[in-house]
């Protein structure tokens, strides 16, 4: 891959994404085709819309799928305008279909509520892969920050049912592959529980977290982030490593240097690995475990 800055690459994917909200169903920019708002899934008549991104020219056979989740601290963000929309082209021009996905935010939604509907997408995708060229078989999530959290859990509990609810309960929601980009471990922060907490409201919050359910079943994983990120710390991906290598996953875990969220750099040296690089090892990453 052609070597680009990460201001060049987020400038080009402004433009992307002005272009593609130009358009309410259907539209292509740069070899890449868009449809976007599809309703996937309606819980306590709320509608939830992803965006499909594939190649304009699509081809007969079935393409792996990427679907990717945003993150915003639970509480804001949207499909539209996330750290890795700017990436999309790249990986359709590497042969995937990406979903991106809408989910309830917390002043209306429960944390179990947004893993419900992240849930519901893959089988809502599943549902629908013939018509959108997507292989059912091979699908993988990918999400950052509060989204990292949502595919991560989404990747440690392919068997635990009791997080599928609504429609399509006749299909799978398992993932073959996780990508986490500095995502949420502790998700005790965002739910307002502490050391002050009830032992009940401690023990939620611990089910909460995606090592929790780690199992040597696992898909295979893997974790970019930043040493200097300040928004979500470091050490959620290094306990989230540890829990995971614990329980015999396969899971890589890469610190990117003088980095703080959304792989901005901190200080007068450049993040390494570089954006360039991460979105290549993403690339290869998805390649390797769902090609």
């Amino acid at each position: 891959m052609q070597s680009y800055s990460h201001n060049f690459i987020f400038a080009l994917a402004a433009l992307l994404v002005l272009a593609f909200a130009a358009y309410e169903n259907a539209t292509s920019v740069y070899g890449t085709k868009m449809i976007g708002n599809i309703k996937y899934c309606s819980f306590d008549s709320h509608n939830y819309s992803l965006d499909l991104y594939m190649p304009v020219s699509q081809l007969q056979e079935q393409r792996p799928l990427i679907i990717y989740v945003h993150g915003g601290a639970f509480t804001s963000g949207d499909k539209n305008n996330s750290v890795g929309n700017q990436i999309f082209p790249y990986l359709v021009s590497n042969g995937f279909v990406v979903a991106s996905i809408d989910y309830g935010l917390l002043q209306n939604d429960t944390i179990v509520q947004e893993i419900e509907e992240t849930k519901c997408s893959i089988r809502f995708l599943r549902v629908n892969a013939r018509l959108y060229g997507i292989d059912p078989q091979q699908i993988g999530i990918w999400g950052a920050s509060a989204g990292g959290y949502l595919a991560t859990i989404t990747g440690t509990t392919n068997s635990i049912s009791s997080f599928n609810q609504g429609q399509y309960l006749n299909y799978s929601s398992n993932v073959s592959a996780v990508c986490d980009w500095f995502g949420v471990t502790v998700i005790a922060r965002y739910i307002g529980v502490d050391a002050h907490s009830s032992l009940q409201e401690q023990e939620t919050a611990k089910q909460l977290q995606p090592g929790y359910y780690a199992s040597k079943n696992d898909p295979p994983f893997i974790i970019f982030h930043g040493t200097n990120d300040s928004v979500v710390p470091l050490n959620d991906s290094l306990q989230l490593y540890d829990e995971l290598t614990s329980n015999d996953v396969n899971v890589e875990l890469v610190l990117v240097k003088n980095s703080g969220h959304d792989f901005m750099q901190v200080g007068n040296k450049s993040i390494s690995p570089s954006f360039t690089n991460i979105t290549d090892e993403t690339i290869s990453f998805f390649k390797k475990n769902l090609q």
